[in-house]
């Protein structure tokens, strides 16, 4: 085996040449992918906060927005519902320019939002430590680590239906598994606003005593 097929079966050195083929095969993949983002940032970029804005719970709000990407993480599974292709690009860069467009939209979003958090909390207690507690709690609970565990679990969820129904409608085993991913999602942005709004404030005081030592 050559040293080129052994750096191109290892995940950092992918060349992305499969989705590339799938990219310049199927012309239609580019338009459906611009269209599913369209469709997803309106929705869960657009609407829902306006309607969660609605419920006058500034936590609770502010915890959607800056996990948005979690969202996007659901809807990406297996490329987005009833094989259409909607959402295969929406947040995942595997190497498609749209797909890297696409995702870093995302990010910069949620990113924009972390930090109006970190700054309008520091201006409004008048304390750095209070803002970045607040970063801190969001970007342990939702932003780095939980997309790839709930990527795993519906994988591990979808397999399972597989095993347990075997001849299922794949539609049907599709959206339980969907069902999951959603109901994992809330249930962590649900968790990140109650532990925002009850315990930032003694995290940042331990910040603060550390801020004061180091600086």
């Amino acid at each position: 085996m050559t040293d080129q097929v052994l750096l191109s079966m290892h995940p950092h050195f992918d060349t992305g040449i499969t989705d590339y083929k799938a990219i310049h095969s199927d012309k239609m993949v580019v338009g459906k992918a611009v269209g599913g983002f369209i469709l997803y940032f309106v929705v869960a970029m657009i609407i829902i906060p306006i309607w969660i804005h609605r419920l006058d719970n500034e936590e609770l709000l502010i915890s959607y927005l800056a996990n948005v990407d979690l969202i996007a993480t659901v809807l990406s599974f297996k490329n987005g519902p009833f094989g259409q292709d909607l959402f295969r690009y929406l947040y995942m860069d595997t190497r498609p320019l749209i797909g890297y467009i696409n995702n870093n939209i995302i990010n910069l979003y949620v990113l924009i939002v972390i930090t109006y958090v970190v700054t309008s909390t520091s201006v409004k207690n008048k304390s750095v430590s209070v803002g970045i507690s607040k970063a801190i709690i969001i970007y342990t609970l939702t932003y780095l680590f939980p997309a790839r565990f709930i990527s795993e679990i519906m994988h591990n969820t979808y397999n399972m239906l597989d095993g347990l129904f075997p001849g299922v409608n794949r539609e049907i085993q599709y959206l339980v598994t969907i069902c999951v991913g959603f109901i994992i999602s809330i249930f962590l942005i649900m968790v990140e606003s109650l532990i925002t709004k009850n315990y930032y404030k003694a995290l940042s005081s331990v910040l603060k005593r550390y801020i004061e030592r180091v600086f």
